[in-house]
């Protein structure tokens, strides 16, 4: 299931790895970045016309945002802070299951801009069974990520 694309992802050479992440291969976040770029910039790497959104203010603190993966839907009031693409990122990885999985490269987890990978739920299936020494050193799982970006401290409200 891997392609030719991907080997750098087997064989876990650093520079193949930063070169497949600094491509259009995966989405690229920003956490300066708007909920729309980030909703945008990952619909590319789901199946055509999946994914759809609608934000609306509900005030001057903030903000809902209603996604839509196929037949699911999430609801999300978010905050007026900074963060709100991850807490975006947190919601949609959580909507694409069970049949996508998104995982951040762990070389973009210190950095401003966060590499992810979003491939099928089979895709992610057959990289752990067959690579799992790849898989553990190359990404990091969505619960280490709200670690990563403070967001298990932030205040986050559910409509």
């Amino acid at each position: 299931m891997v392609t030719s694309e991907e080997q750098p992802l087997l064989t876990g050479d650093p520079e193949g790895v930063e070169g497949f992440v600094d491509c259009d291969r995966c989405l690229l976040v920003d956490g300066r970045g708007s909920e729309e770029e980030v909703l945008d910039d990952a619909s590319q790497f789901l199946p055509d016309g999946r994914l759809s959104y609608e934000i609306s203010d509900a005030d001057a603190d903030s903000a809902t945002l209603r996604i839509r993966f196929q037949d699911r839907e999430d609801e999300i009031s978010l905050p007026a802070q900074p963060r709100n693409t991850f807490r975006v990122l947190l919601r949609l990885a959580t909507l694409l299951e069970p049949d996508h999985g998104m995982r951040l490269f762990r070389c973009t987890g210190d950095s401003d801009t966060n590499g992810f990978l979003i491939r099928p739920a089979a895709w992610w299936s057959t990289d752990r069974s067959a690579y799992s020494k790849q898989d553990a050193e190359l990404f990091h799982d969505f619960g280490e990520v709200n670690r990563l970006w403070g967001l298990d401290k932030a205040p986050q409200s559910d409509a």
